[in-house]
């Protein structure tokens, strides 16, 4: 829920959204609205899968037609998650605009929108707790560290953009030679001002060196190595961002599977200890062994609820697993783990081989940019060189 709002505005947005898009259609809705006050306000709907017939009995969930089943209503379909998505953005965006607040939520992916980001990964409820406590995790180390790369790549691109466009609004003839510029020529007071002031012999021997190995000569040579810089810095960082978003997709198959192995046990025996009640059969029996049947049955629900309670996390995970592979898998029982971790290893490898051709360009944008100064204070320094001329405009 948009943390924007107060607790009364939510909650009256949530049974808005649940009245319209479910029990308007037919069903039963429980909601449950959590906030602690923490920022992550959020609610829960759990839903019936059957409809109710108009005496308020329980209808089918499926029918028999030529031999086929059909459902009897779309409730299940898994278009219908796309749909409830979209229609709680809309509700809570309507909201929004109607209490004058600037926010907007959007509920599909950052690939689909066409943003130029890395999507961060669910936290879950466990690991924002912790993150709360000030305990750092796995998945918030992550999401730290997808922020740094979207933030560096954000910098980077605007960076020779910014460089990109100041070459096309020069004048081509005003420049100085790239000699100049490797020997710190104009006169005096651009050797003085301009190469005291970056105070690093380190730095002067990167730009001679980033000269030489691109082969640049002349102002021409400078201009394509800049575009080509900024093709390159396009194509590492959509790369970079494809081989992310499929690092975390794997990455939380590979948690939900952890999951399901380490606590499967545990929900396995909160299944067998679930108490089967068969009303037929107590009914039938006389008062006596009834009564007792009955006390029986309560008392094993009443041990199957304390041993839920006790094991909530793990049998929440467990379940969480099971629904996260049933939605993922198509029908598929078999997890190709083995295919999934050697997937994994190759992506770490290529994120890495990745990662070091963008700090490559990193460094070379940063030479350029050295250029770009010097070849403004020399610019400066020699107003005879500031006549207009033709640009960079007039050739594209």
């Amino acid at each position: 829920m948009p943390k924007e709002l107060s607790r009364e505005q939510n909650i009256a947005l949530a049974r808005e959204y649940v009245q319209k898009n479910f029990v308007d259609n037919g069903m039963c809705a429980d909601l449950c609205v959590h906030d602690t006050g923490k920022g992550n306000p959020h609610f829960h709907v759990m839903l019936t899968m059957r409809p109710i017939e108009k005496d308020g009995t329980w209808g089918q969930k499926s029918k028999t037609v030529d031999g086929r089943k059909i459902p009897t209503v779309a409730w299940n379909e898994r278009t219908k998650a796309e749909e409830w998505r979209k229609a709680w953005a809309d509700t809570a965006n309507a909201t929004l605009k109607r209490l004058g607040m600037p926010e907007r939520i959007d509920h599909r992916s950052y690939e689909r929108q066409g943003v130029d980001k890395v999507p961060t990964i669910h936290m879950g409820v466990a690991a924002h707790q912790m993150e709360q406590r000030g305990i750092r995790t796995d998945k918030g180390n992550r999401n730290r560290e997808i922020a740094d790369i979207n933030a560096e790549i954000r910098q980077s691109k605007a960076r020779i953009r910014k460089l990109k466009d100041w070459i096309y609004t020069r004048p081509i003839d005003n420049f100085p030679t790239m000699v100049d510029i490797a020997v710190g020529k104009g006169n005096a007071k651009n050797f003085e001002s301009h190469w005291q002031r970056i105070r690093s012999l380190q730095t002067q021997a990167k730009v001679l060196i980033f000269l030489q190995e691109n082969d640049i000569f002349s102002v021409e040579d400078y201009t394509n190595k800049v575009v080509e810089m900024h093709d390159q810095l396009q194509t590492v960082s959509a790369d970079i961002k494809s081989t992310e978003r499929r690092l975390g997709t794997l990455a939380t198959h590979l948690a939900h599977n952890e999951n399901r192995k380490t606590h499967k046990a545990i929900y396995e025996k909160y299944k067998a200890l679930k108490p089967k009640k068969d009303t037929a059969a107590m009914n039938s029996l006389n008062p006596f062994t009834k009564k007792k049947a009955i006390a029986d049955y309560e008392t094993a629900t009443k041990k199957h609820e304390a041993y839920r309670e006790k094991h909530a996390d793990a049998i929440t995970q467990y379940e969480a697993a099971r629904d996260y592979f049933a939605a993922v898998m198509n029908g598929r029982t078999e997890l190709p783990i083995t295919k999934w971790q050697t997937e994994q290893q190759q992506l770490f490898r290529k994120r890495y081989g990745l990662c070091e051709h963008f700090y490559t360009l990193k460094d070379e944008i940063k030479s350029a940019e050295t250029i770009r100064h010097s070849m403004e204070q020399i610019m400066k320094d020699e107003p005879q060189r500031s006549q207009p001329k033709r640009t960079h405009d007039e050739d594209r």
